[in-house]
C-alpha cells in the first residue's frame, strides 16, 4: 500500500507558519483592512478607528495572522504605526494591558509625545495673526527647541494645551497628567513605570496617591484595574491621534480571557471589552481581537455590532479553490470539482479537517487516490475523530482486555519525559508492554517512533525478553512500521475490531513466552541503535517533504489569488489617481497642509500595492518642494516670496503629471522599457553579445566549436565593452529623464531661495 501523504490531525502542520501563505483569502482580507486604515490615516478628514474580530479554532492560524499583521504594519516606512501585541493568559484586561505596554518603550512614547506637541504648536500659532508666520518653521518636532530658545513659543503653555486635549475625554485626570511627565529628566522614568502598572516609590513626586492598579473609579470610588487599563489605552490612543501616528493593537486568545472568569467577573469583562472597542475606535486606533467560536458566541449580542465588520473574520477557512491547492500540495493528483466541493462542505473550510478527512479517505481506497469520491469522503468524515480521542478510546479497550490476564500498571515514566502507557504483569513477572503511537503527521510520527525505540531499550534493560506491542492510533506509514517491526509488534487501531485483535495478540504472546533471560540481548541493543540512526535520516527527508508541500501550497495559492490581487492593486491605483486630482485642487487653492496630508496618504498607498520606487522618489521630492515653499514664506520678503512660490507651484504641478503617468496603464512596450531600463538594456546587451559571438564563431570553424567560441569572444570583447558603456550612458539618460531632472530642478529652486534669503 502507498504511503499516506495526508495527516489525521494537522494542527502540527497547518498550525505552523510553514503551510500558511499571505495569498490565502482570509489573510488578504485582514491585510486589506490594515492597508485601508493606514492609507486613510495621514488624511485627517478620512482618518478612522475600528475593531476587527478574528474567529478560528485551535490550530487555525490566528496567532500567526496577528504576528504577520504586526510585521506588515512595521514594514511601512511612511506613517509607521505604533504596534502593540498581547496574548491573554488569565481573566484580566489589566494583564493584557501590561503585555501591550511591553511593546511601547519609553523612547517610542516620547517620540509620539513630541509629535503631538508639534501638532498642538501648529494649531496654537494659527489662532493668532501675529504668530501665523511661525507655522512655516514647525516642520519637525526638533524645530520647537529653536522656537523655545527665541521665546516665540512657551513650552509649559504648549504642554497645558496638550493636557487640555487629553483631558477632554471623561477619564481620571491622573492618567494624562502622568503621561505628560514622561519627558521629565528626573521623574520621567518614574512616570513611565507607573503607566506600566508597576509598584513604584515616590508617587508624591508625580502628584499621585495610588498605583495605577489601585486607581479608583469616579462612580463608586473602588479600585478597578481593568477600567484603569482601558482608560490608559484610550489616553495613549488620543496622544497617537494628535501625533498623527496610527495605533495598531493586537489581542490574542479572547477565549482565555473569558473562560477562566467567574460569572460575575465575566459580566464586568463584557462591559470593559465594549469600552475598549468603543473608546479606542473613537481615538482612531485599529484593534484586532482573536478568539475561537465559543468566545465570540459567549459575548453579549451588542458587542459584535461595534466591530468594523459586524461578524468576526473567520480564520483558517479555505475557499474551494484553496482546498484544491492544499490537496495538490500533498499529492500530484488533481481532484474533481465534486470531491473538492464535498470536502469544503464537510470541513467548513478548515484545513485541519480537510487533511484529516483526506487521510481516512486515502486509507479507505488503499492509496488509489483516483477512486476517492464524495461517498468515500462522507464515510471518512464520520471516522475522522481527533487523534487524542481515539488514543483515549484505544487505551480503554486495551485495559478491558489486559485486565483479564493479570495486573496492569498504567502510565509510569521511564525517564526523559517518556511514558510507558501499559505493562501487563503475570505472577509478578513483566509479560507484555503496550504503547501507542498517536502521531498527527509525518514528522510527529518520527518523534513517536523514537519514543517507542527508547521504550524498547528500557524494557530490554529492565525486563529482558519482555515483548512490546505498539498500537498505531494516528498517522502510520509502512516504512516506520517496517523499521520498528524488527523489534516490536504492530497493531493498527480500528474501533470495530480492535478488542478481539488485541485479545488474540495477547494470547499468542503469553502462550509462546519463554522464561525471561538474565541479561539484555546485546545484538538487540545494537539493532535499536541502528534504528535510531535510520529514524534521524528519515526525519531529515520528511522535513524536506513537509517544507516542499508548504512551498507548493504557497505557489499554487499565489497563482489562484493573482487575479484578485491584480484587481485590488488596479483599484488602488485608480483611487490614487483620484487623490492626485484632489491634490492638484489643493495645490491651486493654496492649502499646503492639505497637500502634505494627501501626498503622505499617496505614499502609504503606494507601499500597499508593492511600492513603485519612482513614485516613492517623486513623492518625497514633492514633500521637499512643500518644505521649500514654507521656508520661502518664513525667510523672504513679499516680492521675492511670491516669485519663488509661483515657481515652486509650477514645479509641483508639473510633477503631478509625472506621478499620474506612473500610475496610468502602460499598454506599449516603450513604457515598460522606460520603467525598467536596466533590465531591458541588460537583456538586449546579453542577446546581442551571444549573437555577435555566434556569428563570428560560425565564420571561423578552423578550430573546434568550443575553441571557435573562445576566440570569437576574445575578438568581440572590445566591441562588447564599448556597447556596454553606451548602454550604461543610455540608462543614465533615461533615469535622468525620469527622476534626476526633478532633483536638479528642486536643487536649483532651493539655491534661488537661499540666494534671495541672503539678499534680504
Amino acid at each position: 500500500m502507498k504511503t499516506n501523504p495526508f495527516s489525521p490531525e494537522a494542527v502540527a502542520t497547518y498550525g505552523q507558519a510553514t503551510i500558511t501563505c499571505a495569498d490565502l483569502q482570509y489573510m488578504r482580507q485582514a491585510r486589506t483592512e490594515l492597508e485601508e486604515y493606514l492609507k486613510s490615516y495621514p488624511d485627517s478628514g478620512k482618518r478612522y478607528g475600528a475593531a476587527i474580530g478574528l474567529r478560528g479554532e485551535h490550530g487555525s492560524g490566528k496567532t500567526h495572522l496577528l504576528n504577520w499583521l504586526a510585521e506588515q504594519a512595521r514594514a511601512f516606512t511612511h506613517g509607521t504605526p505604533v504596534v502593540l501585541y498581547a496574548k491573554a493568559d488569565q481573566a484580566s484586561l489589566f494583564d493584557v494591558y501590561t503585555q501591550l505596554m511591553d511593546d511601547l518603550p519609553r523612547e517610542r512614547l516620547q517620540q509620539v509625545f513630541a509629535q503631538a506637541l508639534q501638532t498642538v504648536a501648529i494649531e496654537h500659532v494659527q489662532t493668532a495673526q501675529a504668530t501665523q508666520s511661525i507655522q512655516a518653521r514647525i516642520r519637525r518636532p526638533e524645530d520647537l527647541n529653536l522656537l523655545y530658545q527665541e521665546e516665540l513659543l512657551n513650552p509649559p503653555e504648549l504642554v497645558r494645551l496638550l493636557q487640555n486635549k487629553l483631558e477632554a475625554a471623561p477619564l481620571p485626570v491622573e492618567i494624562p497628567r502622568t503621561l505628560l511627565q514622561i519627558n521629565d529628566p528626573i521623574w520621567g522614568e518614574l512616570a513611565y513605570q507607573w503607566l506600566l502598572g508597576r509598584e513604584v516609590e515616590g508617587l508624591e513626586n508625580l502628584g499621585l496617591r495610588h498605583r495605577l492598579l489601585q486607581l479608583q473609579s469616579e462612580n463608586d470610588h473602588e479600585a478597578r484595574p481593568d477600567l484603569a487599563a482601558v482608560n490608559v489605552l484610550e489616553t495613549i490612543a488620543a496622544l497617537c491621534s494628535l501625533a498623527g501616528q496610527p495605533l495598531l493593537i493586537l489581542i490574542d486568545q479572547l477565549e482565555v480571557l473569558l473562560r477562566t472568569a467567574q460569572p460575575t467577573r465575566r459580566e464586568t469583562l463584557y462591559s470593559q471589552i465594549k469600552k475598549l472597542i468603543e473608546q479606542l475606535s473613537h481615538q482612531h486606533a485599529l484593534l484586532f481581537i482573536a478568539g475561537n467560536l465559543e468566545a465570540w458566541q459567549q459575548l453579549p449580542r451588542d458587542v459584535t455590532p461595534r466591530l468594523r465588520q459586524r461578524e468576526p473574520l473567520t480564520i483558517g477557512n479555505l475557499a474551494a479553490q484553496e482546498i484544491g491547492n492544499l490537496l495538490q500540495a500533498y499529492t500530484t493528483h488533481r481532484f474533481s470539482e465534486a470531491v473538492i466541493n464535498t470536502l469544503c462542505n464537510l470541513s467548513g473550510g478548515s484545513p485541519r479537517e480537510v487533511l484529516r478527512i483526506a487521510y481516512f479517505a486515502f486509507e479507505a481506497v488503499h492509496g488509489e487516490v483516483s477512486e476517492i469520491n464524495p461517498d468515500t469522503l462522507i464515510a471518512s468524515a464520520r471516522q475522522s475523530g481527533s487523534v487524542a480521542e481515539r488514543n483515549r478510546l484505544a487505551l480503554l479497550r486495551a485495559d478491558e482486555v489486559l485486565e483479564r490476564y493479570g495486573e496492569v500498571r498504567k502510565d509510569f515514566g521511564i525517564g526523559e519525559g517518556v511514558v510507558l502507557q501499559r505493562l501487563l504483569e503475570v505472577q509478578g513477572q513483566a509479560a507484555l508492554a503496550l504503547a501507542t503511537i498517536k502521531a498527527v503527521d509525518k514528522l510527529s510520527e518520527i518523534d513517536s517512533a523514537r519514543r517507542i525505540n527508547q521504550i524498547r531499550r528500557y524494557l530490554e534493560a529492565t525486563w529482558p525478553g519482555a515483548p512490546l506491542l505498539v498500537v498505531a492510533v494516528g498517522y502510520a506509514s509502512r516504512e516506520v512500521e517496517t523499521l520498528l517491526g524488527q523489534t516490536v509488534s504492530f497493531l493498527v487501531f480500528h474501533e470495530a475490531d480492535f478488542a478481539p485483535q488485541l485479545q488474540t495478540k495477547v494470547a499468542e504472546f503469553l502462550a509462546r513466552q519463554p522464561a525471561p533471560p538474565a541479561n539484555a540481548n546485546p545484538e538487540l541493543m545494537t539493532l535499536l541503535q541502528g534504528i535510531a540512526a535510520q529514524l534521524n535520516k528519515l526525519e531529515t527527508q520528511r522535513g524536506a517533504e513537509v517544507k516542499q508541500a508548504a512551498q507548493d501550497f504557497a505557489a499554487l495559492t499565489a497563482v489562484s489569488a493573482e487575479p484578485e490581487v491584480k484587481e485590488r492593486a488596479l483599484k488602488t491605483r485608480w483611487e490614487m489617481l483620484e487623490v492626485l486630482d484632489d491634490l492638484r485642487a489643493a495645490l491651486r487653492d493654496e492649502r499646503p497642509r492639505r497637500e502634505r496630508e494627501m501626498i503622505a496618504s499617496l505614499l502609504v498607498a503606494n507601499e500597499a500595492i508593492g511600492r513603485n520606487d519612482r513614485f516613492d522618489f517623486l513623492g518625497l521630492l514633492y514633500v521637499d518642494a512643500l518644505n521649500e515653499e514654507l521656508e520661502a514664506d518664513r525667510l523672504l520678503d513679499q516680492d521675492a516670496r511670491i516669485k519663488l512660490t509661483k515657481r515652486l507651484k509650477w514645479y509641483r504641478e508639473d510633477m503631478l503629471n509625472s506621478l499620474k503617468a506612473i500610475l496610468r496603464p502602460k499598454p506599449l512596450f516603450i513604457y515598460h522599457w522606460l520603467e525598467s531600463p536596466v533590465k531591458y538594456l541588460s537583456l538586449l546587451w546579453l542577446v546581442g553579445s551571444v549573437l555577435l559571438v555566434g556569428y563570428r564563431a560560425r565564420n571561423n570553424l578552423r578550430y573546434s566549436l568550443f575553441e571557435s567560441f573562445i576566440y570569437a569572444t576574445i575578438y568581440s570583447l572590445p566591441f562588447l565593452l564599448f556597447l556596454g558603456v553606451g548602454f550604461a550612458v543610455l540608462i543614465f539618460v533615461v533615469y535622468w529623464m525620469q527622476a534626476l531632472r526633478w532633483q536638479i530642478r528642486l536643487n536649483s529652486l532651493r539655491q534661488q531661495r537661499r540666494a534671495l534669503a541672503g539678499q534680504s
